[in-house]
């Protein structure tokens, strides 16, 4: 049992549930539901669940909230892929869910979505706003190649740096901490792995990969579940009516998600263990006869609970899609991720060989290389 204020949630015992905890003024009104929940639905979710990679973008934005009840961290969906395929609207649809999905290159301001293009410190204030729902971030080319994976470290460890500050008079103020915890979008034509690996190809590590998980976005994003995409003047229709709804009709259907949640246990331990059931058994589904690493493992429970959240979606008649069709729809984008998770491999693999011989070449020759004073030639000299 659950009840609801302005923008925070309850449970039975009146303890608060995170919900948008660290709204300022401007950002409370990107989060003020807008429009109505009909046209939402009848003009966004009904749409949405055709194409697996809207629905996965959407029901992704459902589980944000499921995230805050169970032991995982925060982590990035990336959709990266050529221009004009979409990309941008997948992160639109996902937003109207909880906030103003308007599209953030024709209305910076008041768009819930924020661009890359901030410093670290930045970063963890914005992260700190999303704390306890979804993020949505574009325009991942935006973002410095060099602090892109401390940012990432930075992000989905959940916790910021200790910056001390002086104040006037002169003394040293305690640097405080802050924790926050949620689940994110992103776009860009870049991939993550090749934004890691730019500049430093030691940062590219899986276990950076895994927190950013690249899914890429090969066709137009309405291609349906047989691989047949809308014609292109259908696609763009549709594509202009989504947006403008996105920035019309949006935050009602979170919310009525969240107060619908709460009414399935009478304690926040009997939920989350009721949450961790269903996303186990889903989970064993998702992996059934794929080879994977442990770091892969961990982010396949992510895809599970992105399913649990579309299952409740569905139950809560949120969206008009089947359980059936909810897992297809994380199949569909599990698979994406498992083709670049294997370029992944393959790169790291390239770049893993060619360091061993280049070490192994060293260690053989070390004795040739002198110093660049040494007045007399060498013969066979190395460097």
């Amino acid at each position: 049992m659950g009840f609801s204020c302005q923008m925070d949630l309850y449970l039975a015992n009146s303890q608060k549930y995170a919900w948008f905890d660290n709204c300022n003024e401007q950002y409370l009104g990107k989060v003020t539901p807008k429009g109505t929940y009909e046209a939402w639905y009848e003009n966004i979710a009904k749409e949405v669940v055709k194409y697996p990679l809207t629905a996965f973008a959407t029901m992704c934005s459902f589980g944000a909230p499921l995230l805050q009840l169970v032991d995982l961290s925060s982590m990035f969906f990336h959709f990266c892929g050529k221009s004009s395929r979409g990309k941008t609207m997948l992160l639109q649809l996902a937003t109207s869910v909880h906030a103003n999905g308007i599209d953030p290159n024709v209305d910076g301001l008041n768009t819930f979505i924020e661009k890359w293009n901030t410093t670290n410190a930045g970063l963890e204030t914005i992260a700190r706003l999303f704390d306890g729902g979804m993020g949505a971030f574009d325009e991942l080319h935006m973002c410095d190649d060099k602090q892109f994976a401390a940012s990432i470290y930075t992000i989905c460890s959940g916790t910021s740096k200790q910056r001390f500050t002086r104040k006037e008079s002169g003394k040293i103020s305690t640097p405080e901490k802050h924790a926050w915890k949620f689940l994110a979008l992103s776009s860009g034509e870049q991939s993550g792995f090749e934004k890691l690996s730019r500049n430093d190809t030691e940062n590219a590590t899986l276990g950076r990969a895994i927190r950013f998980a690249d899914i890429p976005v090969t066709g137009q994003i309405f291609t349906d579940f047989e691989g047949v995409a809308l014609e292109p003047v259908e696609a763009e229709k549709l594509a202009s009516k989504l947006k403008e709804e996105c920035g019309v009709n949006f935050g009602h259907a979170g919310r009525d998600f969240v107060q619908q949640l709460l009414q399935l246990a009478d304690s926040k331990e009997s939920l989350k263990a009721e949450i961790d059931k269903e996303i186990q058994v889903i989970f064993d589904r998702l992996t059934d006869g794929i080879d994977l690493q442990q770091e892969e493992r961990r982010l396949m429970r992510h895809f599970a609970m992105i399913a649990v959240a579309g299952n409740y979606a569905v139950m809560f008649d949120i969206l008009p899609m089947t359980e059936q069709r909810v897992f297809d729809t994380v199949c569909h984008v599990r698979d994406l991720w498992l083709s670049e998770m294997e370029h992944f491999h393959q790169q790291k693999a390239k770049k893993d060989d060619v360091a061993q011989v280049l070490a192994a070449w060293l260690s053989k020759n070390m004795t040739k290389f002198y110093p660049q004073y040494e007045p007399k030639a060498k013969a066979n000299c190395k460097g």
